[in-house]
């Protein structure tokens, strides 16, 4: 976790991140530690993340993304309304 926290810093600079560790274990060992602050994932959270994944990416199911242009949508976003 260490080395990823150190790359993501290298090349991301110091933007505000949330660090997750997806482990099965509830307890680290004592010589466990992390330069910077961590959030555990455990395996139901996991399993939420990939369902509310799937159901982001299946919105673009039926898209037509051939049609995306910067005329066409700026056109929808003025006669569109919210619903």
């Amino acid at each position: 976790m260490n080395n990823a926290s150190a790359w993501f810093k290298r090349n991301y600079g110091d933007i505000n991140v949330t660090c997750k560790l997806i482990i099965s274990k509830k307890q680290f060992s004592s010589a466990a530690g992390f330069n910077d602050q961590v959030k555990i994932m455990r395996e139901r959270n996991l399993r939420k993340l990939v369902l509310n994944v799937k159901s982001f990416y299946s919105e673009f199911k039926t898209s037509d993304f051939k049609s995306l242009s910067e005329k066409n949508s700026t056109t929808h976003l003025y006669t569109s309304t919210i619903s």
